[in-house]
Formats: C-alpha cells, sequence, structure tokens
C-alpha cells in the first residue's frame, strides 16, 4: 500500500517537476513512457510519485521537493494500543 505522500496527482505533479504548467503535464501524461496510474478517483488519475520522480529526473526534468499535506479535517489519528474517543452523548429535544 502506498502511504499519503506516495500518492501525486495533476497539481502535486505539476509542483514536482519544477512548476510546470498544467497544459505541459498533461502533454506529458500522453508520452508512452510516463508512469501508468496507480489508480483513477474521481478527481483524476493517481500516480505513484517514486515513479513520476524516477521518469522526470530520467528524462532531464529538475525534481522539486514538495511536501504533500491532506486539507481533511476529521477525527485525530490513535495510534495502536491506544483507546477510541468515545462519542459525545447526543442531547433529547
Amino acid at each position: 500500500m502506498a502511504t499519503a505522500g506516495g500518492l501525486v496527482g495533476m497539481a502535486e505533479i505539476m509542483q514536482l517537476l519544477e512548476g510546470l504548467s498544467r497544459q505541459r503535464v498533461y502533454q506529458l501524461l500522453q508520452v508512452p513512457d510516463f508512469p501508468e496510474p496507480f489508480d483513477e478517483l474521481v478527481m483524476g488519475n493517481v500516480y505513484l510519485r517514486t515513479e513520476v520522480e524516477d521518469w522526470g529526473r530520467a528524462h532531464g526534468y529538475p525534481i522539486e521537493e514538495i511536501t504533500v499535506t491532506s486539507k481533511r479535517k476529521g477525527p485525530k489519528a490513535v495510534s495502536p494500543g491506544e483507546e477510541l474517543p468515545r462519542p459525545r452523548a447526543r442531547r433529547k429535544v
């Protein structure tokens, strides 16, 4: 299983390959030797970051270090062995 930072979409590929335009990245996605998508989501295809970086280096693109962060706001992660937080009791109306 790939890690959260191990998958990249169009926006991350634009950053990884030194800030290429969306149009140029779309053109590169059509190149026969560009890595195959890891999966297809509603938002578009996602690729393995390491494969995109390796492809970029092999084709002379400077690779920019980016940090992929989640914008998801949800329950905090629970470590193994840690108890799950209990849900709040709902008030009756």
